[in-house]
């Protein structure tokens, strides 16, 4: 049977949520005027009414106990969130291991629900915000979380995450108030002190112990102990090969149902393992064999033969989707022109790209929205003529730059759906006036030459396609393509 990642664990909605805050002036409310609230959220009122029972789509029937054996990408070497894909390759699982201040509800759209916390409160005049962390949060050491590991972990985070960056220009300090609260006190109005601390992926704001989080942000940390349902198993793992999660059996979970990200993340299995198997062929085997409960990013043109499987079940489980995108690397010649960066938009196209990548129109949809297809903040504005494959305006484009005909150091994943499309890329580059050198390779290599800022002709690179979760694009501060 194959297991997914929900059914592996419940990740529910918590109680409260951080709001929009600004204000002019700091100030300090006292306990007694605070008004603890159930959530908030940017974009009027909440969908789920104090009390509620039950989310719309919460699986109550997933199964129970046992473990679960899952394919991964990755070199597993890498436990510090704020420089993962520079320094190592991000362990999988790690939202297993640590939980946040502060979570995204997936069906809400910039709603923030609390996982450590358990209550939220701000002045009238949006000055602050104050939290207060659940009682029976514990480390996996016996523990309890306190407010200074709150505070020494969102100041790491905040020194390297761009939206963390963005959010230092506003604060005046993060001060603990008691051992389980800590206020956020703010220069002037900031809206967006949902989005930073309810990051849904990188960089993750990770709660952290005290003494862990005083490592220096640019510096891996040597001990990983969190406070999330399971437990990392430090002598059964396996950089490049495994890595092997049990359930912390003094886990606590908020008493919340099921919320996308959010809540009480109740662990159904006891235990779980990630391997590493590179080749995506050998990884579907596996799984058709029954040695592997999941695998995930199978090859488009494999999932009708899945689905034909009566062993296996295909399923969708980023309903925001993903979007493919190509990376310029502007430190050098020639995407170092702006005018050769828009010459390449124009000549390539997501209509071949998606068709020789994808193939099925089930699983994709052309979108040229920077901010993700159908969210709030979605526009196509600018972008009407561009990626349409109009070659002669590319042509015309390299002309005016004064491209020299250098040609262009494409890097393709060929273990990753993106990587599997970069030959249509080259094509369509080529009918648009550039030379191109694709270099096939893994994502982890791609990951490794990724971080060179050498010259693309002494082991750097031009560009790449790589994937980007929607829920990273859903506002400017946030977005890849603007952060």
């Amino acid at each position: 049977m194959r297991l997914t990642r929900r059914a592996a664990l419940q990740s529910g909605a918590a109680a409260l949520a951080a709001p929009a805050i600004g204000g002019l002036l700091p100030s300090v409310v006292s306990a007694q005027e605070r008004a603890w609230k159930h959530g908030l959220s940017l974009f009027g009122d909440l969908k789920y009414p104090a009390g509620f029972k039950q989310f719309e789509y919460v699986n109550a029937a997933a199964p129970k106990g046992g473990a679960a054996r899952l394919m991964a990408f990755g070199t597993f070497d890498n436990f510090n969130m704020v420089v993962a894909g520079v320094k190592g390759s991000l362990v999988a699982g790690i939202d297993l291991l640590y939980d946040t201040l502060m979570v995204s509800a997936l069906d809400e759209v910039s709603t923030e629900y609390g996982l450590l916390a358990e209550a939220v409160s701000h002045p009238d005049d949006h000055s602050s915000v104050t939290y207060r962390l659940r009682s029976n949060a514990r480390w996996h050491d016996g523990k309890p979380v306190t407010a200074e590991d709150c505070v020494a972990s969102l100041k790491r985070w905040q020194a390297r995450d761009p939206m963390g960056q963005k959010l230092a220009d506003f604060v005046v300090e993060w001060k603990p108030v008691d051992a389980k609260t800590f206020m956020l006190t703010l220069k002037e109005p900031y809206g967006l002190v949902i989005e930073a601390l309810g990051k849904p992926s990188s960089n993750v704001p990770f709660i952290y112990p005290k003494r862990i989080a005083e490592t220096p942000a640019d510096k891996q940390i040597s001990e990983y102990v969190g406070s999330g349902p399971f437990v990392f198993m430090k002598d059964q793992w396996r950089p490049g090969e495994k890595v092997v999660y049990e359930k912390f059996k003094d886990y606590k979970p908020r008493p919340e149902p099921a919320s996308g990200l959010a809540g009480g993340k109740t662990a159904y299995l006891d235990r779980v393992e990630w391997v590493v198997l590179p080749d995506i062929q050998t990884a579907i085997n596996a799984l058709q064999a029954g040695e592997l409960d999941m695998v995930q990013q199978p090859p488009f043109d494999m999932l009708d033969m899945l689905e034909k499987d009566k062993n296996i079940q295909v399923v969708d489980l980023n309903k925001l989707g993903t979007h493919f995108a190509f990376r310029f690397n502007t430190l050098h010649k020639p995407f170092d022109n702006p005018k050769v960066r828009e010459a390449a938009l124009y000549a390539m196209n997501q209509k071949d790209v998606l068709q020789s990548g994808v193939g099925n129109p089930k699983y994709a949809k052309e979108c040229k929205a920077l901010f993700a297809c159908d969210a709030p903040n979605s526009t196509i504005k600018g972008w009407e003529d561009k990626l349409t494959s109009n070659y002669a305006k590319s042509r015309q484009l390299l002309q005016e730059a004064g491209y020299d005909g250098t040609p262009l150091v494409l890097l393709a994943a060929s273990d990753l759906n993106a990587g599997r499309q970069t030959p249509v890329i080259k094509q369509q580059l080529e009918q648009g006036g550039f030379k191109v050198d694709m270099v096939t390779t893994d994502w982890q290599t791609v990951l490794a030459r990724r971080s060179r800022k050498e010259a693309p002709d002494k082991g750097g690179w031009h560009g790449f396609i790589t994937t980007l979760a929607s829920a990273d694009l859903l506002d400017p501060v946030m977005n890849f393509f603007t952060a």
